[in-house]
């Protein structure tokens, strides 16, 4: 039997009330994703539907002390480090709430797009253009030029995901279980990406073509007569 997770469904109340929505609490609670669990501290991610609109959400908890000043460190500390990313404009998540309630307390973010999707600010829009299609040549000069970088890039990912995977196993990390020391706000921003519907679209779509269009090479290639 699985073990219920106390936070799941306080996380989602605080979402609910602070956008304004109606939704069942319960049901949310049995999709939320716990990126952290502490005795005293979590980060829980939440995505939610509507039409038009996939949204993920972060919201960061906290179990106040009775007395004293550590807890309730922690949580200004955060916030203050969230506020500041937000004003230097960086890709980190978005505070959109934030609040206290007898001994807990909770930060509600968001990626930069979905903030500024519910603040009612347009999308950043590309200047209308008359499309035309490029020559051939430059066309095969696009896909050599980004084949290059993308090998580069995956190269560079790969190298980078197993220096993070080495890190977080050495910390004593087992899988089922979350990180001891928490996320950073950087891995939060990474999570918020990974959890917002259609950030790698492209990205899966271009492997199962490239994988396609090479298969169907190797077969066309055995095809051919010998000379």
């Amino acid at each position: 039997m699985a073990v219920q997770d106390p936070w799941a469904e306080k996380a989602v109340a605080f979402l609910v009330q602070a956008l304004g929505v109606e939704a069942d609490v319960a049901d949310l609670a049995a999709d939320v994703v716990a990126l952290k669990r502490e005795p005293d501290a979590g980060v829980s991610a939440i995505e939610l539907e509507s039409p038009g609109l996939v949204a993920a959400f972060l919201v960061f908890h906290y179990l106040l002390p009775e007395s004293g000043d550590a807890g309730h460190s922690q949580f200004r500390a955060d916030l203050r480090e969230l506020e500041r990313s937000n004003e230097l404009g960086g890709p980190g998540p978005r505070v959109l709430a934030h609040g206290t309630s007898g001994r807990e307390a909770y930060i509600l973010a968001t990626t930069p797009e979905v903030a500024r999707a519910l603040s009612g600010q347009p999308l950043d829009e590309a200047e209308p253009v008359t499309l035309v299609a490029p020559p051939l040549e430059k066309l095969l000069t696009t896909r050599r030029e980004a084949a290059g970088n993308l090998m580069l890039f995956l190269q560079r990912a790969e190298v980078e995901a197993d220096r993070w995977l080495t890190a977080l196993r050495s910390s004593g990390y087992q899988p089922g279980e979350t990180a001891a020391t928490g996320l950073t706000a950087e891995e939060s921003a990474l999570a918020l990406h990974i959890l917002e519907k259609g950030s790698t679209t492209s990205l899966f779509e271009l492997m199962s073509t490239l994988a396609a269009v090479a298969e169907d090479e190797t077969r066309q290639s055995l095809k051919r007569p010998a000379d």
